[in-house]
This record gives structure tokens, C-alpha cells and sequence, in this order.
């Protein structure tokens, strides 16, 4: 899904695919790459989806980079975007001067011990940090990224050896309440949206959120502890339960493709 909202700033034509356009790709691990199982290493230039929508887009005259950084968080803190875990990767963002930016954020920010600053902060927070780009001279075109579903609960926390700081990502709250956030704050600040989680959870292997098994996830972290759930047993080569694997990363790039084409993006 893609929703253009009115008086969207910098907006272009359908398929305008001016030469030498810049795309910033921002985010925390789901646009860094991580767990970066491609074979191509972990370097930014060659992983997630940015490294795929680059391979898309080379012909047409853009430039994609990716300044995605993991664990970071859209809500105050020591890993926020504006600490110094992130903040000077947001400001080589802004200096690059993009024609276009893709935002990606949230996984972080439903961890356990931040869901009240994810209830009262986050909308502020996000809106600050969209509005960092919009202020650019020219202003780019803008669109925030709703992330792909969350397969399992209480993630990336205690299941951890050691166990995360953080607590555990909740579900119900990734999947249900961010996806309003994001499309209130795209309405809100007239820019675009581009629906990742609805795209995945079409994908035959992708539909149920509560059994472990989409095709288009990454394979488990290496201190990942084994869980009993009997769903995510049968399913233990797709256990990660958040991270696109790399194949799924060049799908949430055919996606973007398509948003910026105007067309359907699922």
C-alpha cells in the first residue's frame, strides 16, 4: 500500500526518475541488514534492502545509501537517534542532502521496559525526526516504511544468553499498534506510506503471525536461545522472528520500487 497524502512536499510525477537522485535509506537493523546472511558481509553498501533497491535502480540514474543502524530507537534513550549511538549517522543522513528518504523505525521502541515512552513519546519523537529531512533545501520526497510483521513475542530480550537489557519486543504492540502510529503520522505530515507488514503477510508462507515459518525471514542469531514453542521447532531455520533474510530484503525493495512507480505495491 502506498498513500500519497495531499500536498505531499517534493512530491515528483509518476516515474520521474530524474538522473543521479540520491534515496537514504534510515533505520535501525531492518535497514541495516542485519543478521546480513547474503554472503556479501556486513558492510551497509551490500546489505538489506538497500543494498537490492540499489541493484533495481542503477539504471535509472539513482543512488541509494544506507543509514541504517541497529538497535536504535525513534524514543528517547541512550541507542535514540538523537544520542550519540546514532546521532552522527542522522546527520551524515541530512548533510548527503537526498532527493528522496525512506524512514524505518519502531521494532526498537516496543521493547518491554520502553512501551510507556513508546505510548507517550513516539509520535513527537518520529514527527521531529521527519520534519529534520522536510527542512532540507530542497525538501525530499518522504516516506515512511511500515516494518514487516513480528512472528513470536517477547523477542530480543530475555530468550537472550546474556539476556537483552531492554526486555523483550512485544507483538501485539509491533503489529497492531505501530502500523496506526505510522499511518497517523503519514497523514498527518503529508507523506507517504509504504505498507511492508500487509506486502508480507500476503506471501503464502508469511500469513500467520503466530507460526514461526515465513519464507522471508532471516535464520536465528547465534546466541539465540532454542524456545519450545512447537510452531517455531518445526520452523527453527526461520527463528529470528523480525529480520527479512535476503531474500526478503529484495522483496521490500520490489516494493519500494513499485510505491515510486505509482503502482500496487504488493
Amino acid at each position: 500500500m502506498l498513500r500519497l497524502c495531499p500536498g505531499l512536499r517534493g512530491s515528483v510525477e509518476t516515474g520521474d526518475h530524474f538522473g543521479q537522485a540520491k534515496i537514504a535509506c534510515v533505520g535501525d537493523s531492518l535497514t541495516a541488514g542485519y543478521p546480513f546472511d547474503s554472503g556479501r558481509g556486513p558492510d551497509a553498501s551490500v546489505s538489506g534492502y538497500p543494498y537490492h533497491l540499489q541493484e533495481l535502480l542503477a539504471d535509472e540514474g539513482y543512488e541509494v545509501r544506507n543509514f541504517g543502524k541497529g538497535e536504535t530507537t525513534v524514543v528517547s534513550g541512550s541507542k535514540s537517534y538523537r544520542s550519540g549511538w546514532y546521532n552522527e549517522t542522522w546527520q551524515e543522513a541530512l548533510r548527503w542532502k537526498p532527493d528522496r528518504v525512506l524512514l524505518m523505525f519502531g521494532a526498537n521502541d516496543v521493547k518491554e521496559s520502553r512501551l510507556k515512552k513508546f505510548e507517550n513519546e513516539f509520535e513527537d519523537a518520529f514527527t521531529q525526526l521527519i520534519q529534520s529531512f522536510l527542512d532540507l533545501d530542497p525538501p525530499p520526497v518522504l516516506a515512511l516504511l511500515i516494518p514487516p510483521p513480528m512472528y513470536d513475542n517477547n523477542i530480543y530480550g530475555p530468550e537472550f544468553d546474556p539476556p537483552g537489557r531492554a526486555g523483550g519486543m512485544q507483538q501485539k504492540v509491533y503489529n497492531q499498534q505501530l502500523p496506526l502510529k505510522l499511518q497517523e503520522l503519514a497523514e498527518r505530515m503529508q507523506v507517504s506510506l509504504i505498507d511492508l507488514h500487509e506486502c508480507f503477510l500476503k506471501h503464502e508462507s508469511c500469513t500467520d503471525v503466530a507460526v514461526n515459518c515465513c519464507d522471508w525471514e532471516a535464520p536465528k542469531p547465534p546466541k539465540r536461545r532454542a524456545r519450545p514453542h512447537a510452531a517455531v521447532q518445526q520452523c527453527a531455520a526461520h527463528d529470528d522472528a523480525i529480520h527479512p533474510n535476503d531474500e526478503g530484503y529484495r522483496n521490500i525493495a520490489l516494493m519500494v520500487q513499485r510505491a515510486m512507480d505509482g503502482k500496487d505495491v504488493c
